[in-house]
């Protein structure tokens, strides 16, 4: 008999994809979470503990009613509960079949046990982890840093929590403050180090680890790492994203592109792969499958920086310079960009429309030149905003400023604490390069020079690789 008592000491279980607490009279599934009535969780327990037998009704009046008289309604009610309980798991859990006139039967599907409750806390704390992984928001994350270090402290010999530290890490190096971010790189380092010792092909591990140096001239080292990883775990999703990142950032959006469509079909409410699959489906022409993505991106996550950034840019170099302009002005979902990157922003708007003079283009190439010495967002920025303009002379010399410090502008390796931040900017990613916008930069003889100077030249004949644009 279930007695209402006897759910306190329940123990928790997994029925296929679904996670039971009877205690907390909870059932957990994919996509959300229910909390279940007291008798429609007695009925599921009498049925799942038949193993498959038929119950009959009277036999659930009398063991989960405990004898006391109650209507059909009651019974059909929790009956009903149960099955909403199997439309929580999209009817991967179990199946209930009705007998007519007689009573009910509950079917496995699958089942596995949970672990104890150290390990179901640390689960959740790498599921937190990952989502932060996830959405790909530029920040360090640290009170989930810190709930997965207080879980892995209860479960110090799971290499799993171990390698997603050290990638969760990973991703917080890049947007630290210079003070915190030397201590960072050793806690990654140790992190990853400490998995790989409790397992050495520990996925999550080695990928933060080939991620945690910058790729800006580390592309050959990255893709061997990234491919060794591969050949053990060709489903590793981290794994997968940084290589896709490798290909665009060296010259190699068809090979990219692939790559994030796939993540994104395995996961769609990723954040991270869409801003990335934009600049991939500009650049391979596949315009009118970009808004479809483009739009879908900025209906889940408006206000995310890299996607909002996707969105401005392919917006203006696709002949919208007014729908860009007015993105940027758009108080409900505008980023909080200082005033010169908004003034910015608009006025190559206007000299894209045609609604500028000569003197208001110069103006406003002297304008980005300017701001690229600010920091690496307004870099990118300015040499994105000078291709716009036509003026790839000075912006091949933004180029050199942002990726190798040269010149009178030379870009700060730091941002400033007040400007905007946006994914993968910092870190002198060289994507952009190889964006449809960069064309006439591409078309100039010196293009040839910034390339060797990069290092991407000794990486193609290494790796016997072709960019698109020169294929």
């Amino acid at each position: 008999m279930v007695r209402p008592a006897d759910l306190a000491s329940r123990k928790d279980f997994r029925l296929g994809n679904l996670r039971v607490s009877p205690a907390r009279r909870l059932v957990e599934g994919p996509e959300c979470t229910r909390h279940v009535e007291p008798q429609v969780m007695h009925v599921f327990l009498r049925l799942y503990e038949a193993e498959g037998q038929v119950v009959t009704r009277d036999q659930l009046f009398l063991d989960c009613w405990a004898g006391v008289i109650v209507g059909d309604d009651s019974l059909n009610r929790a009956i009903a509960g149960v099955r909403q309980i199997a439309t929580l798991a999209g009817g991967a859990a179990f199946e209930l079949q009705t007998i007519p006139r007689t009573g009910y039967s509950l079917h496995r599907l699958a089942e596995t046990e949970l672990p104890e409750e150290n390990g179901l806390k640390l689960q959740r704390a790498i599921d937190s982890a990952l989502d932060c992984w996830r959405a790909g928001l530029p920040g360090d994350d640290p009170d989930v840093i810190a709930k997965l270090e207080d879980a892995i402290d209860a479960t110090p010999d799971d290499a799993r929590g171990w390698g997603v530290l050290a990638l969760l890490l990973r991703k917080a190096v890049e947007y630290a403050p210079p003070e915190k971010c030397f201590k960072l790189i050793q806690r990654c380092d140790e992190a990853a180090r400490y998995a790989l010792s409790l397992d050495s092909r520990q996925s999550d591990a080695r990928v933060a680890i080939a991620g945690v140096v910058p790729l800006l001239g580390n592309w050959l080292a990255a893709r061997q790492r990234l491919l060794e990883v591969l050949a053990t775990d060709p489903d590793h999703r981290p794994a997968r994203h940084d290589l896709a990142v490798l290909e665009m950032a060296t010259g190699r959006p068809s090979a990219a592109g692939p790559m994030i469509e796939r993540l994104i079909t395995e996961d769609p409410l990723a954040a991270t792969f869409y801003y990335k699959r934009v600049y991939h489906l500009w650049t391979l022409g596949e315009l009118d499958e970009l808004e479809i993505v483009a739009n879908r991106a900025m209906q889940l996550w408006p206000q995310h920086p890299a996607i909002w950034m996707a969105r401005f840019w392919t917006l203006l170099f696709t002949a919208r310079p007014e729908q860009a302009r007015l993105l940027a002005l758009d108080e409900n979902i505008a980023l909080p960009m200082p005033p010169p990157m908004v003034h910015l922003l608009c006025g190559i708007c206007a000299v894209r429309s045609s609604s500028a003079s000569a003197d208001e283009r110069q103006a406003m190439i002297e304008h980005a030149t300017a701001l690229a010495k600010r920091g690496p967002v307004f870099a990118v920025t300015a040499l994105l905003s000078l291709l716009a303009l036509r003026a790839a002379p000075r912006a091949l010399e933004v180029a050199y400023s942002y990726y190798l410090g040269r010149g009178t502008e030379a870009t700060p390796i730091w941002r400033r604490s007040e400007d905007t931040v946006v994914s993968d900017q910092t870190r002198r990613v060289t994507q952009l390069l190889f964006l449809p916008c960069a064309a006439e930069l591409r078309a100039l003889p010196s293009f040839h020079d910034l390339c060797r100077d990069l290092g991407l030249l000794d990486y193609w004949r290494a790796t016997c690789l072709t960019p698109d644009h020169l294929a």
